[in-house]
């Protein structure tokens, strides 16, 4: 979400947001014990000290919801991430109630 302020190539790529494809392939190769992720699933509450433009929240909120499709398909029981900077512990209820 801050990638005006970052040099492409440097601190910044821009495939490195996950892409529909990318989750599609995920959820293809099977079950997950552990996912590991840079940003959080939609739905776990995180706190955001600083007001992004509405484009940038609804692109940050694609990743999430996309992290989130992959989750609850594939029921996946821990996942980790540390985008957010804070120790959070959320129990996701997947859509088949796992």
């Amino acid at each position: 979400m801050d990638y005006e302020h970052r040099t492409e190539g440097k601190d910044w790529w821009p495939d490195e947001e996950p892409t529909l494809e990318e989750a599609e392939r995920l959820v293809a190769s099977g079950p997950l014990d552990i996912l590991i992720t840079h940003d959080a699933p939609a739905s776990v509450p995180v706190k955001g000290d600083f007001q992004l433009r509405p484009e940038l929240a609804e692109r940050a909120d694609r990743t999430r919801l996309l992290l989130r499709q992959v989750v609850d398909t594939l029921a996946v029981p821990h996942v980790f991430c540390g985008h957010w900077h804070q120790r959070r512990i959320h129990e996701l209820v997947h859509p088949d109630g796992v």
